[in-house]
């Protein structure tokens, strides 16, 4: 099974995710990218932001997922 890697950034911090996952499929690795995204909503929810979670494989970037956060 590919190892997939999840970095997260949030506009001011930035983690890269050096261990990875194993997963079955892109489908699987959208579907952590989801979790992810929603189990760090809270560090941007003070603000406006954005949060994006780059999720690549050991052949590069697959695909980034982005959560858009709009206080009005």
């Amino acid at each position: 099974m590919p190892r997939y890697y999840f970095d997260l950034t949030d506009g001011q911090d930035q983690y890269t995710d050096e261990d990875g996952e194993e997963l079955k499929d892109d489908r699987e690795a959208r579907s952590c990218a989801r979790a992810v995204l929603t189990d760090n909503v809270g560090r941007s929810c003070d603000a406006d932001g954005e949060i994006n979670v780059r999720v690549r494989d050991d052949n590069g970037v697959r695909f980034t997922a982005k959560l858009s956060i709009s206080v009005e």
